[in-house]
C-alpha cells in the first residue's frame, strides 16, 4: 500500500475554469510585473525554451500568456520526462497527441532518422506551430497534422475551442463558461497514421494530453503498440474529463494493464508502480471520485529511466 502523500487535484483549478475572467486578471497581472507593459502589441510572440528552442506563442490567448510567464513550462514533470526519454531511448517515431503551442514536441532535439508527428484539433494554433517547426532543427522530420485523434479512421469529430484558455478545448465540452466555439475536426487513428511505417524494430515515444479522450485515443493505436519493439507513453489521467467523455474508468484501467507497465506520478517527483493495483484501489488512495495526475505507460519496464526522474 502506497504510503506517501497522495497529490489531489487543487480546488483553485476548478475555480481557473469556472472564473475565466479571474484568470485573465491574475495573467495580466503577472506579465505586467515580468514586461512592464499591459499592451499586449509589446509583449514577445516567441520564447526560448530552456534547451535553447524557439516557441511561438499568441501573447493575446490565456495559455500563451501562461507560457510567456513561465518561460515556455507549465508541465515541468512533463518536460522533464520527455528530454529524458529521447535522450535515453532514442525513438524512431514521435508523437504528440494534443500538440497545443508545442511546448512538449519543440523541447528538444531528436535523432536524425526520428519521425516526428504533432497532432492538434485547434485550427486556432496551427500557425504558431508551424512557425516554431520551421525554427526547429529536426524541421524536416516535423509534420503537424490538423485532425482529431480518437479510434475512428474517416468522418469528422467536433471539437470545442476554449477562447480563454486553449489547453483546454476538447472533443466535448469540459468549461462552464461561455467562451467556446464548436467546429467539425477531420478524425484519426494512430494506427491509420503510423501502422503501415512503423517495425517491429522501432520505438514508439507518445504524449496524449487531449482532456478527456485519452482512452479513444488509446483505442486507436492498439495496432502500433502490439507492432513496435517498445513503445513509452506519457498521458493525463483526468477521470472526471475521462467519464465526461464517455470512459468507464475500471474498464480502460483493466485495458491499459493488458498492455503496459502503468507509474503513475503520486507528488512531483515520486513515481509509483500502479501496474498491479486496481482503479477501486486508485481511487482510495486518492480519497475521491476524481484523480487528477499523469500516467508513465511502456511496454517494458523502466527502471533507468525512473531513476533519472527521482523515481523512489
Amino acid at each position: 500500500m502506497m504510503e506517501a502523500k497522495i497529490e489531489k487535484k487543487l480546488l483553485y483549478e476548478k475555480w481557473w475554469n469556472k472564473y475565466p475572467r479571474l484568470k485573465d486578471v491574475l495573467l495580466k497581472t503577472g506579465l505586467f510585473l515580468k514586461y512592464r507593459t499591459l499592451k499586449v502589441c509589446k509583449l514577445p510572440n516567441k520564447i526560448f525554451l530552456p534547451s535553447s528552442r524557439i516557441l511561438y506563442i499568441n501573447p493575446t490567448e490565456n495559455r500563451g500568456k501562461a507560457l510567456l510567464l513561465t518561460n515556455g513550462v507549465t508541465q515541468q514533470r512533463l518536460a522533464n520526462f520527455w528530454q529524458k526519454a529521447v535522450n535515453e531511448l532514442h525513438p524512431t517515431f514521435v508523437v504528440d497527441i494534443g500538440v497545443n503551442y508545442g511546448e512538449c514536441l519543440f523541447s528538444t532535439t531528436y535523432d536524425e532518422m526520428t519521425k516526428v508527428y504533432g497532432i492538434e484539433a485547434n485550427h486556432q494554433l496551427l500557425p504558431f506551430l508551424e512557425q516554431s517547426r520551421i525554427e526547429h532543427p529536426n524541421r524536416e522530420q516535423i509534420q503537424i497534422v490538423y485532425a482529431f485523434a480518437t479510434d475512428q479512421e474517416e468522418g469528422t469529430h467536433s471539437f470545442f475551442v476554449d477562447k480563454n484558455w486553449s489547453g483546454t478545448s476538447s472533443g466535448t465540452r469540459i468549461v462552464e463558461h461561455d467562451m467556446v466555439e464548436e467546429y467539425q475536426v477531420p478524425s484519426i487513428t494512430i494506427n491509420q497514421l503510423l501502422a503501415d511505417q512503423l517495425t517491429s524494430e522501432d520505438t514508439l515515444l507518445f504524449k496524449i494530453d487531449v482532456e478527456g479522450f485519452e482512452a479513444y485515443v488509446l483505442n486507436g493505436m492498439n495496432k502500433v503498440i502490439q507492432k513496435a519493439n517498445r513503445v513509452v507513453g506519457f498521458i493525463e489521467f483526468d477521470s472526471g474529463f475521462m467519464k465526461r467523455a464517455g470512459t468507464d474508468m475500471e474498464a480502460f484501467f483493466s485495458r491499459v494493464k493488458e498492455h503496459f507497465y502503468v507509474y503513475a506520478y503520486i507528488q512531483e517527483n515520486h513515481i509509483q508502480d500502479i501496474s498491479l493495483v486496481t482503479y477501486e484501489e486508485l481511487a482510495a488512495w486518492w480519497e475521491t471520485d476524481e484523480i487528477h495526475t499523469d500516467l508513465l505507460l511502456s511496454t517494458f519496464p523502466l527502471p533507468d529511466l525512473l531513476k533519472q526522474l527521482r523515481y523512489n
